[in-house]
């Protein structure tokens, strides 16, 4: 069980919800189960034997938060069918986010995208400069869209190394905007990127590129 499902579990047993979990790993499934009193039984959430075992009907919602999209979608989609009214997947691909949403799953949640959300309130509160560090690897820029460049008439979900960069804020001279994955990008539009460290020289030449 990761850090996700761990912080999870305290801060849902600090409020007094009834709460059970699952992990593939026995000593794992032990020691949570020992630090919160809690069941927490050991299988797979893709399992549809692990998930009768526990009998998964029971329970009024499921979260699935392992670091595999495929995984939790496929485990909250077994879920529905079983009946669980309400069930939550983290899932980072913001694609499959929006596929997982459109088969049922009651909620995503996207790490990176809950990440800039609160750094987009920072940036809307007090204005951040180019290439400002905001956690350990990672990094605002903010680049303007010249016309020469070749990203111009793109959607931003169609521009490369989308894993390397997110877009948190559009913009011109009349307003800012939070930018969606089919927005078409224009000359004079200034973007606002959350970047990996690592990544900041790529891909200030992606955005800068003729």
């Amino acid at each position: 069980m990761g850090r996700t499902g761990r912080v999870l579990i305290e801060e849902l047993y600090k409020k007094g919800y009834e709460i059970a979990g699952m992990d593939l790993e026995e000593d794992k499934c032990k020691e949570i189960s020992s630090q919160f009193d809690i069941m927490v039984f050991k299988g797979n959430v893709t399992n549809i034997e692990d998930l009768k075992t526990i009998r998964i009907s029971n329970y009024d919602l499921l979260l699935a938060v392992t670091g595999h999209d495929e995984t939790n979608i496929l485990g909250c989609l077994i879920a529905k069918e079983f009946g669980v009214k309400r069930t939550i997947a983290r899932v980072s691909n913001l694609r499959l986010a929006k596929l997982a949403e459109k088969l049922g799953i009651t909620n995503t949640i996207c790490p990176e995208v809950s990440l800039a959300e609160k750094i987009l309130g920072i940036i809307i509160r007090q204005e951040s400069t180019v290439e400002t560090p905001i956690a350990t690897g990672i990094t605002i820029i903010e680049i303007k869209i010249e016309s020469s460049t070749s990203l111009i008439g793109k959607h931003i979900m169609d521009i490369p190394l989308s894993t390397e960069w997110l877009m948190v804020k559009i913009r011109d001279d009349e307003k800012s905007i939070r930018p969606k994955p089919n927005f078409i990008l224009r000359s004079g539009h200034v973007v606002t990127l959350i970047v990996k460290e690592e990544s900041v020289n790529e891909v200030m030449r992606l955005f800068a590129q003729a």
